[in-house]
């Protein structure tokens, strides 16, 4: 069990470091560093927040008995949470593609 963890983390730090260069590219130069920034405050923020909610979530259902599927209620409190940093992505980096299509498609005057 211990190999499976182990490759587990590995592949957590991989997605980290692949979020952090997808962030890093769709940033414009000049603002690159203040996006960056951003991601490292939100990471640490979340260090701090999520232990401060997963535990206690975790307390209210740990009487509860053996298979019973309320137990994963912090880890179905982690899907939502992931599931709503996934719609807005979405819905910005398709704003931001429909702003990029709309000015590729304008003509220029000079």
């Amino acid at each position: 069990m211990m190999f499976v963890v182990i490759i587990c983390n590995v592949l957590g730090f991989t997605v980290a470091a692949s979020m952090q260069s997808i962030v890093s590219s769709a940033a414009d130069a000049t603002i690159q560093g203040r996006t960056m920034g951003a991601v490292s405050g939100l990471q640490s923020l979340m260090a701090v927040v999520a232990p401060l909610i997963g535990a206690p979530l975790l307390g209210v259902v740990s009487h509860l008995p053996r298979g019973d599927w309320r137990i994963g209620a912090p880890f179905y409190f982690c899907a939502l949470v992931q599931l709503a940093a996934l719609v807005l992505a979405w819905l910005h980096f398709s704003a931001a593609r429909r702003g990029r299509a709309a000015a590729a498609t304008t003509p220029r005057t000079t």
